[in-house]
């Protein structure tokens, strides 16, 4: 097994082989309904109560695998800035492992991703800092109506990256969560605003964003999947999550003027090259997408196995509109076949 190095940080466009953190896949489960507060998530840590019998949601509670997520993104294909940020809090390893992704013009990506980050104490806000200087903070407003985020370097670090970077962000949501049928998972269309600043020079934000929140196992090493999240025009809003073509399955939603569903079908072509364009097909809406900044999160698990994000920062067109938002690739790494393994005697 290769040796996971946590608690490190990486800034270029090339991710380091060093760095590693395990994700966020989607868990496949029969269709429930939740008692989940859709404003404040209050019940959403609970939620899982409705799913299966108690020896299924047992052996579900200790999984290492199991955790709490929430995520947050904005993208602004016009200017070329992008961010997105990922809490993940695994108990059952003792770990907090955190994301945060920015690409801006004129700068190679900026990456954080590690594994032991520490959770401060905090009533209402989640404040998490890093061994290499950095603090993320969320503030969730008790009703829903905001999401709040500020990053930056400790004043006391030594461990000052190349490009220095700050961060002070708000979400405000554009429409009710959408609940998965099939997972514990809400996801949300945003306005964001703010500004993030790199290296003393101040990006204004104004761009629509997505974030969600969800429990559960993740298993990033077992399928890909393709994941989706953005606008088309003022009047669009989409997320979607898509499987490979092995698996068929796929959720999301597409909110026009307004009024939001679910989407009942679901068809992305599967690229080799995934910096291409393509075409998604949304209830026969299509939407295609233009990478123009790119990402890569390599993710090693608890036991050594190794995948990849993927993500790219997209122009979205489609029903005579364009917008913005971020579009992912999970690509696993083969399983090797007995025949492939070698015993050493």
């Amino acid at each position: 097994m290769r040796p996971q190095v946590r608690g490190r940080w990486f800034l270029s466009g090339t991710p380091s082989p060093e760095v590693s953190a395990p994700g966020d896949q989607l868990l496949r489960r029969r269709a429930v309904t939740w008692p989940i507060d859709s404003r404040s998530e209050r019940n959403l840590r609970t939620s899982l109560d409705t799913i299966g019998d108690a020896a299924t949601r047992a052996v579900m509670a200790r999984s290492a695998l199991w955790s709490e997520s929430r995520y947050l993104d904005f993208a602004d294909a016009s200017s070329g800035l992008g961010v997105y940020v990922r809490f993940g809090s695994y108990p059952n390893l003792g770990q907090n492992w955190l994301w945060v992704v920015v690409v801006a013009p004129g700068f190679p990506p900026w990456i954080l991703n590690v594994t032991d980050a520490t959770q401060l104490e905090a009533a209402d806000k989640m404040i998490w800092r890093t061994g290499a200087g950095v603090y993320a903070q969320l503030n969730e407003a008790a009703d829903g109506s905001s999401f709040g985020l500020r990053v930056g370097e400790l004043r006391d670090s030594s461990h000052s990256p190349r490009h220095p970077l700050r961060l002070d962000l708000v979400w405000t949501p554009v429409m009710e969560v959408f609940r998965y049928a099939s997972t514990t998972r809400l996801e949300q269309s945003c306005d964001v605003t703010g500004e993030v600043v790199m290296n003393g020079e101040t990006f204004a934000v104004s761009a629509t964003g997505q974030r969600d929140h969800s429990v559960g196992v993740r298993d990033w090493w077992r399928v890909p999947w393709l994941w989706a999240a953005g606008a088309v025009g003022s009047q669009v809003r989409f997320q979607v999550t898509k499987l490979s073509r092995k698996h068929a399955w796929g959720e999301g939603y597409m909110a026009r003027g307004g009024s939001m569903a679910p989407l009942n079908q679901i068809a992305a072509p599967e690229r080799s090259d995934r910096r291409e364009s393509l075409t998604l097909s949304l209830d026969g809406i299509d939407v295609s997408c233009h990478p123009i900044a790119w990402t890569l999160l390599p993710l090693a698990s608890p036991e050594g196995k190794e995948t990849v994000l993927h993500r790219a920062l997209c122009k979205f067109s489609g029903v005579g509109a364009v917008g913005s938002g971020w579009l992912e690739w999970n690509v696993p790494a083969p399983r090797k076949r007995s025949s492939e393994v070698r015993v050493q005697h």
